[in-house]
């Protein structure tokens, strides 16, 4: 059985995919958040398989939680509802580590797939987005490791290596290794430029 967590603030919409999912057979959703900070609770609780969240919720957002769930080394994947193709885009959602992602007015006719094609280990987007702009907007960090994305994320927003180690709880010398690594795969060769590719793509 897959375990989800929804959040989303439209409760009679979260209600609605309640009811969905429930007649899947094979999915079980142990919880629901209409904001953000609802949701990282009843995950942290509950541990689900899938998290389906809501771009735009409040406190914190969507993004955010996605964000926190990656950082805290939480094992659910994460699905994102967003209303809007240029959204997501903007928003760059994939630098939290997003799995999936689902256009809210196709949500009945694709979660239940969406839910399935990533708890099984592989990402989903709504046929409806642009699939070849999102893949190019991202692929840059495809090769990295969650915690070096996390790494240059943090590099990007302009935090030391000092502040680094404490918000990761590792030390100096593994932040500076991670730094070395993240340099060779991208092809940079100092900080300066390593924080503008960041920049360039979104991730600050």
């Amino acid at each position: 059985m897959i375990t989800v967590v929804l959040a989303d603030d439209h409760r009679i919409f979260v209600q609605g995919l309640c009811a969905l999912l429930s007649n899947a057979g094979d999915i079980s959703v142990v919880g629901t958040a209409d904001n953000g900070a609802g949701a990282l609770q009843k995950i942290q609780q509950r541990k689900p398989d899938i998290a389906v969240l809501d771009i735009s919720m409040p406190a914190p957002d969507g993004i955010e939680v996605a964000l926190e769930i990656r950082m805290k080394g939480l094992a659910t994947k994460v699905i994102i509802l967003t209303a809007h193709s240029e959204e997501l885009l903007e928003r760059l959602a994939f630098k939290a580590g997003v799995q999936g992602y689902v256009l809210k007015d196709n949500a009945f006719e694709e979660l239940i797939d969406a839910i399935r094609t990533v708890c099984s280990g592989e990402g989903f987007v709504s046929p409806s987005l642009s699939v070849d702009g999102i893949e190019s907007a991202f692929s840059w960090i495809g090769n990295l490791t969650n915690r070096e994305k996390d790494v240059l994320s943090l590099v990007a927003s302009g935090l030391t290596n000092r502040q680094i180690s404490e918000t990761l709880c590792i030390s100096i010398k593994t932040v500076e290794t991670h730094r070395t690594r993240i340099m060779r795969k991208l092809d940079v060769h100092n900080t300066a430029d390593l924080v503008r590719y960041a920049v360039k793509r979104g991730i600050a």
